[in-house]
């Protein structure tokens, strides 16, 4: 199982991430955030062994995004993402204000 979106850099306050899980099977997706907690994200749509959510990340900072085989995480908050589960590698990002575009006079 694998995220391939996003694998790095800048995230928006709702980001759709996506992955893979061979064989296809329930997915769940955590995010870490600034409390040093991993919040369960809402729904995973599943599509055969492709899987996506849409995520959420709160201020700016850096988040980590894992993906956990099965539907066994029963808690919105965790301290620790519960040993044992098969699980993607930890893919982190980062959330940053856009900044506005500032016009260019010719």
């Amino acid at each position: 199982m694998a995220i391939s979106s996003p694998l790095t850099g800048n995230v928006q306050s709702q980001q759709l991430v996506n992955g893979f899980i061979h064989p296809p099977g329930p997915v769940q997706v955590l995010v870490l955030t600034g409390d040093n907690k991993w919040h369960l994200q809402d729904e995973v749509r599943l599509d055969g062994p492709f899987w996506s959510a849409t995520c959420e990340f709160g201020p700016p900072g850096v988040y980590r995004i894992v993906a956990v085989a099965g539907c066994g995480i029963s808690g919105r908050v965790l301290d620790e993402i519960p040993a044992g589960l098969p699980s993607s590698q930890i893919v982190q990002v980062r959330r940053t204000l856009l900044q506005p575009r500032v016009a260019v006079s010719a």
